[in-house]
């Protein structure tokens, strides 16, 4: 028996002795689980060298045969598809604001190509880009020219010795720390099932991480883990999933939701995981279903945090299930509160989305997949029905005052050349307090100038959505497997957290081999472009402007700071970087010669620590 199982065995034993709380709100009645997680192994990413890059796929065609309980749930979605109407004029417009410009962008993870691809990402402040997909680990600089890392959940797991798949992998960036985190689920069967999760010894993701192994059955009634989520606050990170049966599909399997709450004070440097179970997640006497926890927007938020929920398998429904987690660890107001609220739109499952040749690919449900919180009010995105299409679409809700009488308000997003999916959401202001968003998607349609591809949409904070920026349109369709292809699980997408305006998307797009693949992508606010922006308080004059040849920058500085200046055209791509050094406090006056630059338009960044400066020149 290796450590990890004699560890299992102990822990098992010892189960009821952890139990404290004050316990849920009334409609439960449940106390969560308190544990000590010794710290499991230890893997350092740049001493790796033997990686197989294992992968397992499921090749048999899902598509039902009647007989079986995914046909029911297929039979829903075929119903509901016929049921509503086939206009092109998607429920929600979009073009009403500005829409993002996209810079950087590359492919990611094209060593190993799995079915889904089930993308995250996490970037540092320093511009490290961490994209992780079923059974893969990549690592870049931000322009994607220099690959820092590349491995295989296997290998970066090995050290604890589980010799089960890895699959449904997640990654976060915690800015208050400067670290990584990734997680991934091991095994389908409650004897093999654990969580895998990593912390990041330093900034640097190729060095050591701390790895911890937590039980995948947790309180041995064969059970095991299925669909991580991870979100962070100020001193804690919160790991979502759902318990299923063995032997049985998602869609039918599920028996309950659990969040794991875990204390991050000693997961960077290797002690003792404190961390808290909640797996008694019910209302009215019934198991509430995929719990998404809401990450904070322009900076991780807490001590408490908020969870939603909804009745993802429904036909058409307005209930969205909210909890609230009041207090870290050990905290005198630790409880959680469940409630409901509903919205005025509705959500539905989505039917699968039609490709080329009548190829389909599914769309699993309607379960919220991202959300954040900023200025009290939460957003949300998940997969939905468009009813006037009849394809799929987004949903992309807000729930008003949270803190205090939550009031919810939803729109379906639907795209007039096919289907959207799997959308991720991030806070995408220039100012903190904003309600300005960036809702990352994939999208799809049924001929040969829609292969599958991803892009973001721009919201206001107004009501308004920019028209979709793509970020990688498709070469081919997408028909990895023998029969109905899976579109994804969910997508990646995060906020670059020392410069506002500028978040990075992780999505899926079709390759000329019909095989899926993942793109990265940067986008900029839309204001970055058109105007002259400053955020943070950064004192620059720019001239002349228009520019025949020498260009002044003028800036001052409160104390002595790293400063980068750069010159990027209209869509983000960057040109030339002027100035990458340390810059003494006071005044100062930096210049270049635009004498080679073609006539036209350009954007020059000046960035100072988290301040930022950027203006549109012209060229004469």
């Amino acid at each position: 028996m290796n450590q990890i199982n004699l560890w299992k065995a102990a822990f098992l034993s010892a189960l009821f002795c952890f139990q404290f709380g004050n316990g849920f709100s009334q409609q439960t009645g449940s106390r969560p689980t308190r544990f000590a997680f010794p710290l499991s192994a230890t893997t350092v990413v740049s001493q790796i060298r033997e990686d197989f890059h294992p992968s397992l796929q499921l090749l048999e065609a899902p598509a039902p045969d009647g007989g079986s309980e995914k046909a029911v749930i297929q039979a829903l979605k075929d119903s509901l598809a016929a049921r509503y109407g086939s206009s092109q004029a998607p429920s929600t417009l979009l073009g009403g604001a500005g829409i993002p410009w996209m810079s950087d962008n590359f492919r990611s993870n094209n060593t190993i190509d799995g079915v889904p691809n089930d993308n995250d990402i996490a970037v540092s402040d320093s511009g490290i880009v961490l994209s992780v997909i079923n059974s893969n680990i990549w690592m870049h600089d931000e322009s994607g020219t220099a690959l820092v890392s590349n491995l295989s959940l296997d290998a970066w797991s090995a050290p604890l010795g589980l010799t089960g798949d890895k699959f449904d992998p997640r990654a976060l960036y915690d800015p208050t720390h400067d670290r990584f985190i990734v997680t991934c689920l091991n095994g389908f069967t409650d004897s093999t099932s654990w969580v895998i999760v990593g912390f990041s010894q330093t900034s640097d993701p190729t060095g050591a991480w701390n790895l911890y192994a937590l039980p995948g059955d947790p309180r041995g009634d064969s059970l095991w883990t299925d669909y991580p989520i991870m979100a962070l606050n100020k001193g804690e990170l919160f790991l979502t999933a759902n318990l299923l049966y063995n032997n049985q599909p998602w869609q039918t399997g599920f028996q309950r939701s659990l969040c794991w709450q875990i204390g991050l004070d000693s997961a960077y440097t290797g002690g003792t995981l404190q961390a808290q179970l909640w797996d008694s997640v019910y209302f009215q006497g019934r198991p509430i279903r995929n719990l998404c926890p809401v990450q904070g927007g322009s900076l991780p938020a807490g001590p408490d945090i908020f969870l939603l929920s909804n009745r993802n398998l429904s036909t058409g429904n307005d209930t969205i299930w909210l909890m609230h987690i009041l207090d870290s660890i050990g905290g005198a107001n630790n409880s959680m509160t469940i409630d409901f609220v509903n919205t005025n739109t509705e959500y539905a499952i989505p039917p699968n989305a039609f490709q080329q040749f009548n190829l389909q690919v599914a769309t699993n449900d309607a379960r919220w997949l991202d959300a954040f919180i900023e200025n009290d009010n939460i957003q949300f995105v998940g997969n939905t029905l468009d009813t006037t299409t009849g394809r799929p679409g987004i949903y992309h809700g807000i729930i008003r005052d949270a803190y205090t009488v939550p009031v919810a308000e939803g729109k379906v997003i639907g795209n007039p050349s096919g289907s959207f999916g799997y959308p991720g959401i991030t806070w995408f202001g220039m100012a903190n307090g904003t309600d300005e968003a960036l809702i990352g998607l994939n999208y799809l349609g049924p001929n040969a100038q829609n292969h599958p591809g991803c892009g973001a949409i721009f919201y206001d904070g107004a009501g308004n959505y920019s028209a979709l920026a793509v970020a990688k349109a498709g070469a081919g369709y997408i028909n990895a497997l023998s029969g109905l292809d899976r579109w994804g699980d969910y997508m990646g997408i995060q906020r670059r957290y020392n410069r506002p305006g500028e978040a990075w998307i992780a999505g899926t797009w079709g390759q000329s081999s019909h095989m899926p693949a993942t793109w990265i992508a940067e986008f900029n606010h839309p204001a970055i472009v058109g105007n002259t922006v400053s955020v943070g308080g950064l004192d620059v004059t720019a001239f002349p402007n228009p520019v025949m040849d020498l260009v002044g920058v003028e800036f001052m500085l409160p104390t002595d700071q790293f400063v980068e200046i750069y010159l990027s055209d209209l869509s983000g791509r960057v040109l030339k970087i002027l100035l990458q050094d340390g810059v003494k406090a006071g005044l100062n006056r930096f210049s270049f010669s635009a004498e080679s630059l073609p006539a036209g338009l350009y954007v020059l960044h000046v960035q100072a620590g988290d301040s930022k400066y950027v203006t549109k020149l012209i060229k004469r």
